[in-house]
């Protein structure tokens, strides 16, 4: 994953949810205007864009719809959209389960424990609650 398409990721999980407001907020505004040239990233950031629809702050979960809504015009693409990315979503939370603690999510040199926990927790969940998605 280049730079550019590994910052979203992290800024849709940072411990200011105003950041993770607007994260979700830019990206529909780059999809949307992005088109064809925005598919080419979609499987690296889909994982984390679908996890923000259950963010634990309604602000930031409503800005993550709001930018679904806005690259997907109705609800039967947003449907296909899910199944049609199914593997980099068990990918995203699989990586988040197996791989990813509180201290690699987070920069532990301007962190406390408790952002870091709390980002982690916020992830899991994020991931948990899009598998249940998937299966539902």
């Amino acid at each position: 994953m280049n730079e550019k398409s590994n910052l979203y990721p992290r800024l849709s999980i940072d411990n200011a949810l105003r950041v993770r407001q607007l994260a979700h907020q830019t990206l529909g505004i780059v999809a949307s205007r992005g088109g064809e040239r925005f598919a080419a990233y979609q499987d690296q950031i889909v994982g984390c864009w679908l996890a923000g629809l259950y963010d634990t702050d309604r602000q930031v979960s409503q800005a993550a719809g709001e930018s679904l809504r806005k690259v997907y015009d109705s609800q039967i693409k947003i449907r296909q959209l899910w199944k049609d990315y199914q593997k980099p979503i068990l990918d995203y939370w699989v990586n988040s389960i197996l791989h990813e603690r509180p201290e690699t999510l987070s920069d532990v040199r301007n962190s406390t424990p408790a952002d870091m926990e709390a980002k982690y927790a916020r992830v899991v969940s994020g991931g948990l609650l899009s598998i249940g998605h998937l299966i539902s």
